[in-house]
């Protein structure tokens, strides 16, 4: 797994974890060729995560999302 770094600019406006208010970090699968795969975004600090998306940008938008929002208004996000 490999750490997506920040320069790319995904993580940018990002939300702090609302469990204890800690970083993004989003982390990408990559397989025995070094090929990247799914992603997921998880808090650096309690460990909380999201569940894997095919990209990093889904990932950060799936974090995002908070109470309240539908599966709807993320779609149309992403």
């Amino acid at each position: 797994m490999a750490d997506i770094p920040k320069v790319r600019g995904l993580t940018d406006g990002r939300k702090t974890c609302p469990f204890c208010g800690g970083e993004l970090k989003v982390v990408r699968y990559v397989d025995h060729l070094g090929h990247e795969g799914d992603a997921y975004s998880m808090c650096r600090s309690c460990k909380a995560r999201t569940r894997r998306r095919r990209s990093a940008e889904e990932a950060v938008a799936d974090w995002s999302m908070r109470h309240g929002g539908t599966r709807a208004d993320f779609l149309e996000r992403a």
